[in-house]
């Protein structure tokens, strides 16, 4: 009895330990960096510096997130796990470079767009739809507010190293704008 004992201590001690879940964060933890993506990031030096212009961002102007756009720690969460994936830095790398876009346009002054209704499972809403850049991203604001809803580019291949929360086509007067999570929203001028 007292070898089996032992020997499923000896197991129990051999299993390697569990991955906490991530800390809810914004920003990579160079200081005690305990998941890959922050070890990536901070040996990288412009990763690390990418994290740092959107920490300074986060900090200064919280998002908190709307319905076609991610919070900030549920982006930071879905950024972590680029830690699976087949080319962990360019994942990175993607999920900085668009989130920082996002931002940037956010802090820009609203510009001219179209007004729209959309309508998804939750609704009707009136919105305005503003294309940047010859079709790059749609930036979608409420229609009364002027509150951003989302930021959305025109979606990427399947195997991209990163997906944007939301994407966009164009199919005449109509948009679909279409998330992560599987919400779609089509607008028509």
């Amino acid at each position: 009895m007292s070898f089996v004992l032992a020997a499923s201590s000896l197991l129990a001690l051999a299993q390697p330990a569990a991955v906490p879940p991530p800390i809810e964060q914004t920003s990579a933890d160079c200081a005690r960096p305990t998941y890959a993506s922050d070890m990536l990031v901070c040996e990288d030096s412009e990763l690390k510096a990418r994290d740092a212009e959107l920490a300074a961002l986060v900090s200064s102007t919280p998002l908190a997130g709307a319905a076609l756009m991610e919070s900030d720690t549920e982006w930071f969460k879905r950024r972590t796990r680029c830690a699976f994936a087949a080319e962990h830095r360019a994942c990175l790398a993607a999920a900085y470079a668009g989130r920082l876009t996002l931002r940037r346009i956010l802090a820009a002054p609203p510009t001219e767009g179209q007004p729209a209704t959309c309508k998804s499972a939750k609704g009707t809403q009136e919105v305005t739809l503003a294309v940047l850049a010859e079709g790059t991203r749609l930036v979608i604001r409420d229609r009364a507010t002027g509150a951003a809803l989302g930021v959305a580019p025109p979606p990427v291949a399947k195997d991209a190293p990163w997906q944007s929360f939301a994407s966009f086509t164009r199919k005449g007067e109509r948009v679909t704008i279409t998330t992560l999570g599987g919400e779609s929203w089509v607008c028509r001028s």
